[in-house]
């Protein structure tokens, strides 16, 4: 039973503790502002939009692209030549991050497809896989920090689960130094004179 009170103890002064917690809006402001350049969570990420073809060979693709200068639909052309997965779906890749398409094509795609303007035809280009790709640019969006209002919650969330985290670790520590002292008094001055207390 002795352990059970203890533990029943422990448990409520970490629950009063961690109630205790309370991040300030400054901190939290504080916080956007220092983070909102590094921290990812507080950014929405750049994103491409494209359409593609994916071929075994140079000649395949060097064939899909003069098609496609010719006036033939890219997202058509996708169903029948193309080899990736997405062929069914006519290629179409929309709103894909930019870490995406460099981890899924390989940075030279990546550079030819960043460097386009919406609507333009890039490709050939060898992919990461040593297949072959004609894209077509179809949108970006830059890497935007989302506005404070949006974030503020979410922020406010997280330094308060930190904080509770370390009120907890210290408080555990604090008391395994209590439990410490009054093991090496043994009790026999019944309880402890700190020389620092006033």
């Amino acid at each position: 039973a002795d352990v059970a009170f203890k533990k029943a103890i422990a448990s409520a002064y970490i629950e009063q503790i961690q109630k205790d917690v309370n991040v300030s809006d400054e901190k939290v402001k504080k916080y956007y502002e220092e983070n909102k350049e590094t921290d990812p969570r507080l950014k929405e990420p750049a994103y491409l939009s494209f359409s593609h073809i994916t071929t075994e060979t140079q000649e395949q693709a060097q064939a899909v692209r003069d098609r496609i200068d010719k006036g033939e639909e890219i997202n058509e052309l996708a169903k029948t030549l193309s080899i990736a997965n997405d062929a069914k779906k006519g290629g179409k890749a929309a709103k894909f991050r930019e870490e995406t398409v460099r981890q899924r094509y390989g940075q030279e795609c990546f550079d030819a497809l960043s460097k386009a303007s919406e609507g333009n035809i890039v490709g050939p280009i060898k992919n990461k896989e040593g297949k072959y790709e004609v894209f077509r640019h179809e949108g970006k969006r830059a890497a935007k920090v989302i506005e404070f209002d949006k974030v503020k919650d979410q922020i406010k969330s997280t330094l308060e689960g930190q904080e509770k985290k370390n009120a907890v670790e210290n408080l555990i520590k604090k008391l395994r130094e209590d439990a410490k002292d009054k093991y090496k008094m043994n009790g026999v001055f019944g309880e402890t004179k700190k020389s620092d207390e006033k």
